[in-house]
């Protein structure tokens, strides 16, 4: 018998580096088609401050999913990162609360939606 030799794949880690590097941002850019070619997850507040925009919020949360954060981390990864905010069409970073009571307003029909169309293309036979 003769042994099959295993051949090694060469890797172009500067290629991967690059890629890890800009990794948010692109999934963002593509999220962000998305979420805007949709209506957004609910209704602003009228009264009180300010408040987020609903679909940057819906942003965050898939950012939050995607980088398996809680919510403290992910307030201070977002304060550092002010090109992600600009994406998501967000001024300032939204507190942890903040970012708590989006996503307990924010429908899970809604971010299954968003899910399954983001990850459309790497599913089996797509």
């Amino acid at each position: 018998m003769q042994q099959m030799a295993v051949k090694a794949v060469k890797r172009d880690w500067q290629v991967y580096d690059l890629y890890r590097k800009d990794e948010e941002t692109l999934f963002l850019e593509k999220a962000r088609k998305l979420i805007w070619s949709l209506p957004p997850p609910y209704e602003e507040k009228r009264t009180g401050r300010k408040p987020y925009n609903p679909r940057g919020m819906a942003m965050v949360a898939l950012l939050k999913v995607k980088l398996k954060m809680d919510y403290r981390s992910l307030e201070s990864h977002l304060r550092a990162r002010r090109d992600l905010l600009k994406i998501m069409g967000l001024d300032e970073a939204p507190s942890k609360s903040t970012i708590h009571l989006s996503l307990k307003r924010m429908p899970e029909s809604y971010l299954k939606k968003l899910n399954s169309i983001l990850t459309q293309p790497f599913k089996k036979g797509a």
